[in-house]
């Protein structure tokens, strides 16, 4: 599978190995995906910055199964700012939505509803 530049945010983030990134994102057309950013982690990476909760983004992969390879990416918008109780909220649904949504099963209602949210 291949997707250009689609609408996502990042749920969780976490490194792996070296000087890549594991990452949950949340999509309108393909739902919850696990991505592999590889290179992400190390200090030099353009996308480190980017690849932060409440931020929107456009992001493209390629890969097929559970965890595919983040190809690109960039801002649609500034990060959301979330403030003391927002932002607690705002990671407790990030964890939800981690831990109930099955991958690969587009929820465009869901999406729309993160967007309001925050």
């Amino acid at each position: 599978m291949r997707a250009l530049l689609q609408s996502a945010f990042v749920l969780h983030r976490r490194p792996y190995r070296d000087s890549s990134l594991l990452l949950e994102v949340l999509t309108r057309e393909h739902g919850r995906l696990g991505l592999v950013a590889r290179g992400a982690g190390s200090s030099r990476s353009r996308l480190k910055g980017l690849l932060q909760a409440f931020t929107p983004l456009l992001l493209s992969w390629t890969g097929d199964g559970d965890l595919v390879t983040l190809s690109g990416g960039e801002e649609i918008g500034l990060p959301i700012p979330l403030l003391h109780n927002r932002a607690l909220a705002g990671l407790y649904v990030n964890e939800l939505l981690v831990r109930l949504l099955p991958r690969c099963d587009p929820q465009p209602g869901l999406f729309a509803a993160y967007e309001v949210l925050l």
